[in-house]
């Protein structure tokens, strides 16, 4: 069971230009798959596309099915919710109109249109490292642009691990010869899989309570489930956080993610050689104390606490 806090204190921001001027919307997607699938290369192409070409603007999870060595029991009630058809297909925002196969050119047609830098809510994922290595404080830093009626809006996490395996994927080589660098592979493929969903949410439609009904404009409202299992994880170096926004219905409003070594695992715990402090942002890259905005501060006995910096 996760246990879940929510903190209420919501805390002034000095910085409008981002009310101003709006929030990156990154673009989320699921893709069911199954190494049993030969079609399946397809979309394992696919997002290795997105991924390379779109690092900052695409979120991909990789939902394996049929048996798999990598199936995700915690995804299990969303196979069962959305029935978006066999793999490889792509449910992009959680929205079924826009659930389609997982051809390259569905999610570049799409990305021009979910990918966004001037959206009206702002979603940041972070995290704090615990004692156990196997499980973290998962956090979602909401920010609006103007004051905003929720209407149930609603938070949850997903953790994804990359270079997992290797584990064999079949492939049909009459699907995938047009695929650069699948066109001399044969049936048998061995592999590393990347965005493999690893552990989710019990509340994969979203927290209730996780939003308050009411958010104001350059006041940050900050929730935190403590504990967060990584679930199947293998190589926690390998894993990244992903929040996600949620409105009444379920579908993606805004998506975040965050690595689990880049976004401050090992760098948080640092602290200088005199004991002083250490600083971080939000996703857990090292600050200084000339920067702006919301920080992470790392003490010397290894608590850590958020500070308002002007």
């Amino acid at each position: 069971m996760n246990r879940t806090i929510v903190i209420t204190t919501l805390l002034a921001l000095t910085a409008a230009n981002c009310a101003a001027e709006g929030f990156a919307r990154k673009m989320f997607v699921e893709k069911r798959t199954s190494q049993t699938c030969g079609n399946c290369p397809i979309g394992i192409y696919s997002f290795d596309y997105m991924n390379e070409h779109y690092p900052d603007q695409f979120i991909g999870v990789e939902v394996h099915e049929y048996g798999d060595d990598l199936i995700c029991s915690d995804y299990s009630g969303w196979q069962d919710f959305y029935k978006t058809g066999g793999t490889p297909s792509v449910l992009i925002s959680r929205c079924t109109d826009y659930s389609n196969l997982a051809q390259l050119y569905n999610l570049t047609n799409y990305i021009q249109y979910e990918a966004r830098t001037d959206w009206y809510v702002g979603l940041t994922a972070s995290f704090t490292p615990t004692a156990d290595p196997m499980k973290i404080n998962a956090t979602a830093t909401i920010q609006v642009a103007e004051e905003q009626l929720t209407d149930d809006w609603r938070i949850t996490f997903i953790i994804t691990e990359d270079q997992v395996g290797p584990y064999t994927q079949l492939n049909y080589p009459s699907a995938t010869s047009d695929l650069p660098g699948w066109e001399d592979k044969g049936q048998y493929v061995s592999m590393l899989y990347n965005d493999v969903a690893r552990s989710m949410h019990s509340d994969w439609k979203g927290i209730e309570g996780s939003v308050p009904a009411k958010l104001t404009a350059s006041e940050p409202h900050i929730f935190t489930v403590n504990d967060f299992s990584l679930g199947k994880t293998t190589n926690p170096d390998n894993a990244s956080l992903i929040a996600l926004l949620l409105n009444k219905d379920g579908e993606v409003i805004n998506a975040d993610r965050v690595g689990l070594k880049s976004g401050g695992t090992s760098e948080i715990r640092e602290v200088t050689a005199d004991g002083a402090p250490t600083l971080f942002d939000l996703t857990g890259r090292p600050a200084s104390s000339s920067s702006k905005g919301i920080v992470v501060q790392r003490h010397p006995d290894g608590t850590t606490t958020k500070r308002l910096l002007k």
